[in-house]
């Protein structure tokens, strides 16, 4: 049974070879055409596979409130210029930043807000206690530790500046939230970190570096939305005085560069492929028409583009390259069927012979 449709589809082809031939290159020069109409999504989501250990650390990723944000830093690279000519660069830069692409810009913060977030971080003192520290704790509440507290306290409340510290005693009065300052004023110097507020601007210490920290919507894990968040960065960057230079940190920088390895490395290793099989198929079956073989992988892959697409509807432009990689398998069926056809007597039992081999 299989036999009989086989020769029947083999001799209807055979038969109407201009036919074929005709209809198949109508289908790619429409396939070529539609290939300006494909939306590509250049999502690194796209990519993955379907699974719920993915999908939460995705998720996990895109959701963090580190991943959404871009730290900008500016700096003065001339002696001439001082702290007045980079506060005026951050002010230009956050003035001009996209708002459809940069929906917050934090430049620095005014001392009520530091005592805001000063004070959201003293009320959560508990949670970054260590067992040390209770130990420690444990050992000032006594009758002696309280009284000599108390005393400095109510000396302190008598000066003139007493009132400044008037809430923190009612609140802290054995000044347990003294352990959470040391501990951020550790952090601050383990991480490098020695910024004033200046201006409501944040400022180095040395008064020749800036900092903004903006947030964006562009996620994390979209490629052609980070490649369009950076070029109107450097767009704006470009607008800087001469004496100031920028530098971005990004989780995004991080996804455009593994993209832009990526691409790089699906071009080298298709044109060495793409070389490699012209040079095969000219050197060593020394026939012109086995050059139609190497066009079934290109023809496939700008079918199955439209394909896609007009089914699913996304398509990313690094899962093309990797179809187009994987694609190149086709040539070794082709080579199989070819071959057989030549060296055989018989096209119809050539084919035959290698019929199975090539469908499994």
């Amino acid at each position: 049974m299989l036999d009989k449709y086989f020769e029947l589809i083999y001799n209807f082809i055979k038969n109407n070879r201009r036919l074929i031939v005709c209809i198949i290159i109508i289908l790619n020069i429409i396939a070529i055409g539609g290939l300006f109409g494909v939306g590509f999504d250049d999502n690194v989501e796209l990519m993955l596979p379907e699974d719920k250990d993915i999908s939460r650390s995705i998720n996990f990723l895109r959701d963090s409130n580190l991943s959404n944000k871009i730290v900008i830093s500016l700096s003065l690279s001339s002696a001439d210029k001082d702290k007045k000519d980079l506060i005026a660069a951050v002010d230009q830069l956050a003035s001009n930043l996209d708002s459809s692409l940069f929906t917050e810009i934090v430049t620095g913060m005014s001392e009520p807000e530091m005592a805001k977030n000063m004070d959201f971080f003293l009320e959560h003192t508990p949670q970054i206690l260590t067992a040390s520290d209770l130990s420690y704790i444990d050992t000032q509440i006594n009758s002696q530790s309280i009284s000599k507290r108390l005393g400095n306290l109510y000396r302190q409340i008598l000066k003139p500046g007493g009132i400044f510290v008037n809430k923190m005693a009612r609140s802290d009065p054995l000044g347990l939230k003294l352990l959470a300052l040391d501990k951020l004023k550790a952090l601050s110097a383990c991480m490098g970190y020695n910024i004033n507020v200046e201006d409501r601007h944040f400022i180095s210490k040395d008064g020749r570096h800036a900092m903004i920290i903006a947030k964006t919507p562009v996620q994390v894990t979209d490629i052609l939305g980070g490649e369009k968040l950076f070029s109107a960065l450097n767009k704006q960057f470009e607008k800087l005085p001469n004496y100031i230079s920028a530098s971005v940190i990004s989780a995004h920088s991080h996804t455009l560069s593994n993209k832009k390895i990526m691409s790089g490395d699906i071009l080298l290793t298709s044109i060495i492929t793409s070389i490699a099989f012209l040079t095969l198929f000219l050197v060593i079956l020394k026939d012109f028409r086995s050059i139609l073989i190497f066009l079934i992988p290109l023809s496939s892959v700008i079918l199955s583009i439209n394909l896609y697409y007009l089914f699913l509807g996304k398509l990313s432009y690094s899962v093309v390259g990797l179809g187009a990689v994987l694609a190149g398998i086709s040539v070794d069926y082709a080579i199989h069927v070819y071959m057989a056809v030549k060296l055989g007597t018989n096209d119809l039992a050539s084919v035959k012979q290698v019929r199975l081999p090539v469908f499994a």
